[in-house]
């Protein structure tokens, strides 16, 4: 008997949907961030350093990340080229 297969948006079985593959995340990393506004992740911490970029969050001890929600309203306050 088939299991189900949660990697996809829908099961190649049953054809049920996985919640899970629908639901945006609410924080990213920081190469998810950079990636997201075009920036090496170098540049994308040399903004932080000075104040310039989103703010980040520290997920654990050693790791940082970013609101997807903050990245977005960043971006959305640049000022058009």
């Amino acid at each position: 008997m088939p299991q189900h297969d949660a990697s996809t948006r829908a099961c190649r079985h049953c054809g049920r949907s996985d919640a899970r593959a629908e639901v945006e995340p609410l924080v990213v990393s920081e190469r998810q961030a950079a990636m997201l506004i075009s920036l090496s992740p170098s540049k994308l911490r040399d903004l932080r350093d000075r104040g310039l970029a989103p703010p980040a969050i520290w997920l654990s001890e050693r790791r940082l990340g970013y609101r997807l929600a903050d990245v977005r309203a960043w971006l959305a306050a640049r000022p058009p080229a």
